[in-house]
């Protein structure tokens, strides 16, 4: 992924000195990190499920609450976007 800065400037938008979007940005990085520590943990998880026998038992347990975070994730996401549409919108009608 490019430079935050780098996205749509092209309507006469600095994003830069744009509170809205930087806050869009910063929550987009937040997102981004947390859905690069699910899978983080998943594959440590699958490696550690190889090894002990423990682990097997809480499997199902460790499964539900992953799918817990991932809908958080998609659910995140889905807000994400909604507020950018409506931020997209602010901005055509401002005339930016």
């Amino acid at each position: 992924m490019g430079d935050a800065r780098e996205l749509p400037q092209g309507h006469g938008m600095d994003l830069r000195q744009d509170a809205t979007a930087r806050r869009w940005l910063n929550s987009l990085r937040d997102v981004a990190y947390d859905a690069e520590d699910l899978i983080e943990s998943a594959v440590l998880q699958q490696q550690g499920d190889r090894y002990s026998a423990v682990n097997s038992v809480l499997h199902p347990i460790s499964r539900y609450r992953s799918a817990q975070k991932v809908e958080e994730i998609r659910s995140r996401i889905r807000d994400m976007v909604d507020r950018r549409t409506s931020y997209a919108a602010m901005a055509r009608e401002l005339g930016h």
